[in-house]
Parts: C-alpha cells; structure tokens; sequence
C-alpha cells in the first residue's frame, strides 16, 4: 500500500467552533487540534513532526531520520467520506511517504514511496488509544493535495 487513508468520527476534536479569519488563507478549515494532536503524538527521537495550515486545510508533517519523510493531510469530511463539509465530527486523514531521490545525476525530486509499517501502526496505535476508531477511507478524493 503506497498510502494510508483512514476516517473516524470523534466528539475529541472542534468541527463547531469560531476558526480564525486568517486560517487557510481565510479558506478556515476545521482541523488544527487534530493536527496538533498527530504531531504530538506521533513525534520521537526518529520522526521530527509537526503541522501547518493549508489553503485546502490542515497538514501535520515529518522528517525520519534515514531522510524519509511523511505528509498527513487532514480533512473534516461530510457524513458520506467527501472533503469539504465543514461543521462535521468525521475526519479523513491521507497518509503519504517520500524520499529524495537523484535525478538526471545532479537534481534530486520527491518520490511517493510505501508508507512505513511502523509509522502506520503508531498512528493507528495512537488512534485507538485516544479511543477513536478508525476505518479504511475509501472514498476520497485528494483534489486538494
């Protein structure tokens, strides 16, 4: 599996109040806690994590320290699995894995590689800890990625 997309439901996380004017270049997109709360708690000695706003919603992101790295975009999903219903408590979250690789002998570009095994079963280990269960996430659309 190249990437990892998973959805929950969870009262743990706002989908109901206040988002900043300025969020997501005034696009203001729920999802800051649960981004916040994947870097927090995903973060170690080996993956540096942490997370920032997008024009399309939130992202936590990570550097493994054999240059590797990871992108979790984050979306607050409508009752049937699609982006942009805001004021929902369903999440989708679309994990992706890079490395640098060298091109034309001089340049070096990303490529998608297999998500890790061991970053998976810590989200997922994370997640059920937190008392959230998360299913597969078949019915997304990463337009906006």
């Amino acid at each position: 599996m190249r990437d990892h997309s998973i959805r929950f439901r969870s009262e743990l996380f706002d989908y109901k109040g206040e988002i900043p004017e300025d969020a997501n270049a005034g696009n203001r997109f729920y999802g800051r806690d649960v981004a916040e709360f994947l870097a927090k708690g995903l973060n170690t000695p080996s993956w540096n994590m942490g997370f920032i706003d997008e024009d399309w919603g939130w992202m936590t992101s990570g550097k493994f320290t054999d240059g590797k790295f990871i992108e979790i975009a984050i979306y607050n999903l409508s009752s049937d699995g699609t982006p942009g219903q805001n004021g929902t408590n369903e999440w989708g979250l679309w994990v992706r894995a890079f490395e640098k690789c060298k091109w034309l002998l001089i340049f070096s570009r990303s490529t998608e590689i297999e998500c890790p095994a061991d970053l998976v079963a810590a989200l997922d280990k994370l997640l059920r800890e937190a008392g959230i269960n998360a299913v597969e996430w078949h019915e997304r659309t990463h337009d906006a990625a």
